[in-house]
């Protein structure tokens, strides 16, 4: 099972050094290319004479402040990026309210246990009895957590997960594992479901056995609620990996990952 105290992390794997200078390089190339076309488009327009009978004033100001933004950023080296599209925060992750109670959870992720016939495999494969869906109430030893541990059935994939409910706060996060062959898959269903994800990250990862691969991880990230999901978690080319928490949940975690750094910088 995941670590409760892990924080949303990207898998990342040391690059050969000639593959890292080739990708920096190539990516230089790129800005070069963009400022180019940002500065013959931000010429042209310029250098068009104003026709109001065609497109009035505030339009042509608007758009001509829009490509002066792109070349000034594009002068200092970056790329601009346009706002995130909206996406649909949802009340819920796969059945369970935010803020539900441990047992309401129990009763929505029971719903959606694994088959009775992919538990009894598992459970063999590797010596346990355990049940599609175990919940635990908070105590001192081992689960100071009310936490729901599961094996979900969420279209042709199965969900390996924790689900975490907080005494006062109810349900506030969930994250775990997929077979990797399945990202396509719960890809298809998040876009379906969340819409555009705020930012899609791709990373070059090798394995110990020398193949090259590409990570790629959505994240949505709302006012509410921040969801993520990875076609490789810790283990390459093994399990995907998915992550939703509430934003406030989030934030908090963000705060705990910097003060421990900042203290293992300061014991340094």
């Amino acid at each position: 099972m995941p670590n409760h105290d892990a924080t949303l992390v990207t898998t990342t794997v040391q690059l050969p050094h000639a593959l890292w200078t080739r990708a920096r390089t190539r990516a230089a190339e790129q800005r070069e290319n963009l400022r180019a076309v940002i500065v013959r488009a931000l010429e042209r327009e310029l250098a068009r004479p104003v026709r109001p009978q065609r497109e009035p004033r505030a339009k042509r100001a608007a758009k001509t402040a829009l490509v002066a933004l792109l070349y000034a950023g594009a002068l200092l080296g970056g790329v601009f990026v346009p706002p995130a599209f909206a996406w649909n925060e949802p009340d819920s992750f796969v059945g369970v309210t935010w803020g539900a109670s441990v047992r309401a959870g129990e009763a929505a992720l029971t719903k959606r246990a694994a088959p009775r016939w992919w538990l009894i495999l598992h459970n063999l494969g590797f010596g346990k009895g355990q049940a599609a869906v175990e919940c635990q109430p908070g105590n001192d030893v081992g689960s100071p957590v009310p936490r729901c541990q599961v094996f979900l059935e969420l279209g042709d994939a199965i969900l390996i997960g924790t689900w975490y409910f907080g005494e006062e706060t109810g349900f506030y996060e969930a994250r775990g594992q997929f077979a990797t062959e399945h990202f396509t898959s719960l890809r298809a269903m998040f876009v379906e479901k969340y819409g555009v994800p705020t930012r899609v990250t791709t990373t070059n990862v090798v394995t110990y056995g020398g193949a090259n691969l590409t990570n790629e991880s959505l994240l949505w990230m709302g006012k509410k609620v921040v969801i993520r999901l990875s076609r490789f978690d810790n283990q390459i080319t093994t399990y995907g990996g998915f992550e939703a928490s509430t934003r406030a949940a989030y934030d908090a975690r963000v705060e705990r990952l910097k003060a421990a750094q900042k203290k293992g910088k300061d014991a340094l």
